[in-house]
């Protein structure tokens, strides 16, 4: 059994480590895809140190801030 995680995120700096660091250490094997809304924060700095130590994790990052619903509708993409 797999799960996926999928997480939205915008200027996250203070909590998407501590959010990733929980979704790693679930007992089930996951997925884990984060959809930054364009973030202007460092939060996408966090996020490519992240993805390059853990393979299960894949970033997609808005071009542009398309606001909290759409973002949203992102992850449902994923």
């Amino acid at each position: 059994m797999k799960i996926s995680i999928v997480i939205p995120v915008y200027n996250g700096i203070k909590f998407i480590s501590r959010t990733l660091e929980s979704c790693l250490k679930q007992s089930i094997p996951t997925d884990i895809c984060v959809v930054d809304n364009n973030s202007s924060d460092g939060t996408s700095i966090i996020l490519k140190e992240y993805a390059q130590k853990y393979n299960q994790i894949t970033i997609v990052k808005n071009d542009s801030n398309c606001g909290r619903m759409a973002n949203w509708n992102r992850c449902i993409d994923y």
